[in-house]
């Protein structure tokens, strides 16, 4: 026998074995082993692979800020995008929020895009046409910022609240065409970034709340110098903060015309101000209502408890989600939510300003804590500014990752001293989730742009995340997800006349081993959350390994609560109020 070293290749890497006596028969055993543990890390390290199809795709939307060298805010805040199937025909669209000149606004002005997905196979970029005129929407001309999607009359139509910097629109879907809802709004003309739609009192009904942002005067603004004395973008605290809305929806007001009642005043909005750039509703005490938290810009997050008929608190420092760990208020702009650490309740992720990291709030029974450093999502956000942010399952494999949209508020003077304009301009991140930490995907998101954002939807109908980045004073990208993954299980969730999808909660049931059931899995139908955009209202499983046909159980906004199935993997199913079998009723209040 000979006494000497050997190597393998595993991973490109050179490894070397230890000095061994031993047999050629236990050497080789050995070899066989090292070679197998090589091929299974290769079988579940696949790298994320995200697509630029904007080329191929059709759409060829520009935004436009109206930039021209005033370096005034509001020019770099917009704008968003909103995912949603505008026609029924099972193949989500794209609605892109366009904002045009700050000056002369006279005219012909450009308006919102709406990109009609043709139904393209799975096999190539997805098709979009754009339908903007013959849809209805070749009139929206406000200076546009973000977009809400929600149902409000219960027709079976998605419907679209623009915000802007003015009078906010609100744009019914008739069938796949949209007619402006005038007066249903009451009159306003303020500066709107986010918005949500909810059933915030169990009526049956969708509400509104919508954050507003900060008082500004285009005829009165000046920009401000930065420490080197170059003139700069002027920072939020120069400006007096909005106080936001609540708005709720009047049952038969006049006939059968939608009509939305602001109750900011009773409610308490008018007495708190925080320049809200992000908005998200869902119930983050677990008491089956609706709560509404709020990301401002550069003061105290705000966190709307609701307490049934219509009354709500404000918490968020008392819950631990108004600052940070070191109890510091940042700058926030998007906001995330889902069950992340599969507890059973909601946590936060709030994306902030550079040097200010982004932020995880993980939800203990209604009380919030800072685990953004533990978790890995700290560091590698402090050289960005974030505003878009939100979850997805990347590869299917059951845990959701993250991607965020960034781009500077701030003149980068080494692009302003290379030419570039707007000077702003950051890549995008994509976070891999490796079992509760979290850690940045090198090679993804390169391209620099000045994100602002973000919408997620699964464009192609092929089982993965596709996303949606809309730049700031440039071209909207849309990534198509082309990771190999694993298997899904995709929910279609429809309401009725009386009972909107928005709001439902989904659990899978599952039995384990020792033959126990158990829910797992927590989600919300939603369409709101990343920065001033909506993304496709269905739930989308990732479920790795998993073969089998799957239960899901629905809990809807009048606490009725409903299991399905056995579901068939790799497909969307849809889910009706009603069709399922009836568990009982959650526990919820339900005001008339």
């Amino acid at each position: 026998m000979s006494n000497h070293r050997q190597t393998m290749v595993v991973h490109n890497k050179l490894i070397q074995l230890p000095t061994m006596r031993c047999c050629t028969r236990t050497r080789g055993r050995l070899l066989w082993m090292l070679l197998i543990l090589s091929l299974s890390m290769l079988e579940t390290s696949a790298s994320p692979t995200l697509v630029d199809v904007t080329a191929s795709s059709g759409v060829s939307f520009r935004h436009d800020s109206g930039m021209e060298g005033q370096l005034t805010t509001l020019e770099i805040t917009g704008a968003g995008v909103g995912i949603l199937d505008v026609d029924n025909d099972g193949w989500m669209d794209i609605w892109l929020v366009q904002s045009g000149p700050l000056t002369n606004r006279g005219g012909q002005l450009p308006h919102d895009r709406l990109y009609i997905n043709q139904g393209s196979s799975t096999s190539a970029a997805p098709a979009f046409r754009d339908e903007s005129v013959r849809r209805g929407i070749g009139e929206t001309t406000g200076y546009g910022m973000g977009i809400a999607t929600g149902d409000v009359n219960n027709d079976g139509h998605m419907d679209v609240l623009v915000t802007s910097f003015g009078e906010n629109q609100l744009w019914i879907n008739t069938g796949g065409r949209f007619e402006r809802a005038s007066g249903s709004l009451p009159s306003a003309s303020r500066w709107s970034i986010s918005a949500s739609f909810s059933d915030l009192d169990a009526d049956g009904r969708l509400d509104l709340f919508v954050g507003n942002y900060l008082s500004f005067d285009l005829d009165d603004y000046e920009p401000c110098r930065r420490w080197s004395e170059r003139l700069s973008y002027c920072a939020p605290g120069n400006f007096e903060p909005q106080s936001d809305q609540l708005l709720f929806q009047e049952k038969g007001a006049r006939g059968d015309r939608m009509r939305f009642v602001d109750v900011s005043t009773s409610v308490g909005l008018d007495e708190v101000k925080g320049g809200a750039m992000g908005v998200i509703i869902d119930d983050l005490d677990g008491d089956a209502r609706p709560d509404i938290y709020v990301a401002n810009d550069g003061v105290v997050n705000h966190l709307w408890i609701n307490e049934g008929s219509r009354k709500f608190r404000e918490d968020a420092l008392m819950a631990g989600a108004a600052v940070n760990a070191d109890g510091v208020a940042e700058a926030s702009m998007g906001i995330a939510v889902t069950d992340i650490d599969d507890d059973g309740d909601v946590d936060l992720l709030v994306s902030h300003d550079m040097k200010e990291s982004n932020t995880l709030y993980i939800n203990q029974h209604g009380w919030f804590s800072d685990d953004s450093n533990a978790m890995g999502l700290a560091a590698d956000s402090l050289a960005f500014s974030a505003f878009g942010i939100g979850w997805l399952d990347v590869d299917n494999d059951g845990d959701l990752d993250l991607f965020v949209a960034n781009g500077a508020v701030s003149v980068l003077e080494p692009q302003e001293d290379a030419g570039i304009a707007p000077p702003l301009r950051q890549r995008n991140q994509l976070y891999l989730n490796d079992r509760g930490r979290f850690t940045v995907v090198p090679g993804v998101g390169q391209k620099q742009d000045v994100s602002r954002g973000l919408a997620f939807g699964d464009l192609d109908n092929d089982g993965d995340t596709d996303l949606i980045v809309s730049n700031n004073h440039g071209a909207a990208r849309i990534y198509r997800n082309d990771t190999p993954g694993g298997n899904w299980l995709g929910l279609n969730i429809q309401g009725n006349d009386s009972v909107n999808a928005i709001g439902t909660l989904v659990w899978r049931e599952v039995t384990d081993d020792a033959g126990v059931v158990r829910r797992t899995g927590r989600r919300r139908v939603h369409t709101d959350g990343s920065y001033a955009s909506a993304s496709d209202p269905r739930v989308l499983y990732g479920l790795g390994k998993s073969n089998g046909p799957q239960l899901v159980v629905l809990t809807w906004g009048d606490g009725r609560e409903e299991r399905f199935g056995p579901l068939a993997i790799d497909q969307y199913h849809q889910l009706r109020y009603g069709h399922g079998i009836e568990l009982g009723v959650a526990l919820g209040e339900e005001v008339d």
